[in-house]
């Protein structure tokens, strides 16, 4: 994963605007009201972790820090390993990489093991990756996985119409059934701009990430990247073959990243569709009303007060999406 034109030379200062501080202060307080809330989610971690599964039935369900680079010592990733008494054959598992969030600059794949293990046991091979993170995907791993596979489709498409190379293998990414995209930011410039509302540009990676001039926001956008080639989207048939099918989740109570970063960026995919084709091409949206940025992760990890209310529902989603027949299996 990497960003085109992050600003690395940029110096960190405080804020010192009395508005501006109030409203960190609010910020600060609400994360530290939601880690309260979440310690039940930590406790129930921490009991099934250890005394649930114990060090060898762990090691036996997560493979941890496998190397998949050696460009940095963050490049390590978790697979979770379904056992047998799942429905879904071992053949037909599908791997669901999950690229997590945190602002370009933190966070890190432990923390999502209990979400890992969630859908693990529905019967999906998953794989939790840490990343480089600035200055070195959910929202912020939305916006990296959606740039990195609409990028690779693009340069699909721009091979075989310009070359009709069809040993695309050598130069691309292996084939990418789906994009799961739970909450992300699409348009770096907007979701800049709603930073500097709530008073949070300053403290916040993004702007350093995204390379902090318009220019750079925009080519670091996916929202801006279909955009801009829009011909492709609507003249070539490989660019429709190769497209990944797409779920967009957001919830209508998501203040750290609006809900219309996910409706612009599925609007725009249908205006760049030929009207004949979009049938072809699975793009949905899933918006729920009560759902916060974080919840949609949360809810997905078991905790000692029960399970979330919006756990069955993603779940639902999750699995109506992944599991679709490919056109073979429909053949």
């Amino acid at each position: 994963m990497y960003l085109l034109h992050a600003q690395t030379d940029a110096e960190f200062n405080l804020p010192y605007s009395p508005a501006r501080v109030l409203k960190i202060n609010i910020i600060v307080l609400n994360h530290l009201f939601s880690w309260v809330v979440d310690l039940p989610i930590v406790l129930t971690y921490l009991y099934w972790r250890y005394w649930q599964l114990g060090t060898e039935k762990f090691r036996r369900i997560v493979s941890r820090d496998v190397v998949y680079s050696e460009a940095s010592k963050e490049c390590v990733l978790d697979i979770y390993h379904p056992d047998g008494k799942t429905k879904i054959p071992t053949k037909k598992r599908p791997t669901i990489v999950f690229i997590h969030g945190g602002s370009w600059s933190s966070g890190q794949k432990l923390i999502y093991t209990p979400m890992g293990n969630t859908l693990r046991e529905l019967g999906y091979v998953v794989v939790i990756p840490d990343y480089r993170k600035y200055p070195a995907g959910h929202s912020a791993g939305a916006q990296l996985a959606a740039q990195v596979v609409l990028s690779d489709l693009l340069k699909k498409a721009s091979l075989l119409s310009a070359k009709g190379n069809t040993d695309i293998h050598a130069h691309c990414l292996p084939q990418v059934e789906g994009l799961l995209l739970f909450a992300g930011v699409y348009n770096i410039e907007t979701h800049y701009q709603h930073e500097a509302a709530r008073g949070v540009e300053k403290i916040s990676a993004m702007g350093r990430a995204m390379g902090a001039t318009i220019e750079n926001f925009r080519r670091n956008s996916p929202l801006e990247l279909v955009k801009s080639h829009a011909d492709l989207f609507a003249t070539s048939e490989d660019l429709l073959d190769f497209a990944p099918r797409i779920l967009f989740v957001h919830g209508e109570k998501d203040t750290t990243v609006p809900l219309q970063q996910s409706t612009d960026m599925y609007n725009m995919l249908g205006e760049v569709l030929p009207p004949e084709r979009r049938d072809e091409v699975d793009i949905r949206m899933r918006l729920y009303k009560k759902l916060k940025h974080a919840h949609c992760v949360s809810a997905l990890m078991p905790s000692k007060l029960g399970a979330n209310r919006h756990c069955k529902p993603l779940i639902r989603d999750i699995m109506d999406f992944v599991e679709v027949p490919s056109l073979d299996e429909q053949a």
